[in-house]
């Protein structure tokens, strides 16, 4: 029984081992966004079908922009500005919605 438990923790910490390897390099590897002329670092989520909460219209097209992990502007493509140098990621095809499900 003690060599089995022993076994099944060597295998846990491999599996744990493996999942830190493989995440690792996605979260260390990927540079923070640039710094505006505000001097704030800027993400702007664009593309996607923005979900601003349960009981507000979709945005089929919207922008969602994040400044110091701030949720600074919410809307439309056409509506929302997005700073030069502000790190662009694209959600076509994709959803963005708030932590309210």
């Amino acid at each position: 029984m003690i060599t089995l438990l022993l076994h099944l923790l060597r295998l846990s910490r491999g599996a744990a081992a493996l999942a830190t390897a493989a995440v690792l390099p996605a979260v260390c590897g990927t540079a923070p966004p640039p710094a505006t002329a505000a001097g704030g670092r800027v993400t702007a989520l664009v593309g996607g079908r923005v979900m601003p909460s349960p009981e507000a219209a979709v945005i089929p097209d919207g922008v969602v922009l994040i400044e110091d992990a701030t949720i600074t502007a919410v809307g439309a493509r056409g509506a929302v500005r997005v700073p030069p140098g502000a790190r662009i990621i694209d959600c076509s095809g994709g959803t963005v919605t708030a932590g309210f499900w």
